[in-house]
This record gives structure tokens, C-alpha cells and sequence, in this order.
């Protein structure tokens, strides 16, 4: 999972919002259908948060494409704020996830 991550700045740090939020949304979709099949069991909860804040990063990101429109820029937002909330759940300690949720938030 960290080559992953690697790849997801990498892509992030050049800008490339649209690649980084598909990329972040196929993988957690890949992470629910794991979790749904073993039942939770096997869970890596810091990997997770990893996902999930930078999911809610990408929401923001992507809320900037279509700043016209109204209801796209809303939802990517408030997307972004669920994500945000449930990398905190799932890590309390992970110090990229509260900054995350306040960026998020404001």
C-alpha cells in the first residue's frame, strides 16, 4: 500500500486532481468489498486513514474543477467531509487526519 501512496503525491504534488481522486476512489471501493468479505477482520485501521484523508483531500481538490457549478462544488465538499470524519475514526492518532477534517470544515 505505501507504493500506492507514493504514486498518489506523486500524482497530487503534479496537480493531477482528477487521476488522484479516481485512483483514491477505486481503491477504497477495492477496501470496502475486502472488509464486507472478511468482516472487518484484518483491517488495517492506520492504512485506512491513510486512504480516507486523502480521499477527502481529493474531494477539495476536485471541488475547484467546476467552480460554477454550484451543486458539483457542494457535494465534492460535503464528500470530502465524510471522508475526512471516517479517517479520524479510524485513526484517533493519525496526525494527517484532524488537519484534514479542519481544512475539510472551513
Amino acid at each position: 500500500m505505501e507504493a500506492f501512496f507514493v504514486q498518489v503525491d506523486a500524482l497530487q504534488a503534479d496537480k493531477e486532481f482528477a487521476k488522484v481522486h479516481k485512483l483514491l476512489e477505486d481503491q477504497h471501493k477495492k477496501s470496502q468489498r475486502r472488509q464486507a468479505q472478511t468482516r472487518g477482520s484484518g483491517t488495517n485501521k492506520k492504512e485506512e486513514a491513510e486512504l480516507l484523508w486523502r480521499l477527502a483531500r481529493s474531494c477539495l481538490d476536485i471541488s475547484t474543477e467546476k467552480p460554477t457549478v454550484k451543486d458539483w462544488r457542494k457535494n465534492a465538499i460535503l464528500q470530502g467531509l465524510a471522508f475526512a470524519e471516517e479517517a479520524l475514526e479510524a485513526d484517533e492518532e493519525n496526525c494527517t487526519c484532524s488537519p484534514q477534517l479542519n481544512f475539510t470544515i472551513t
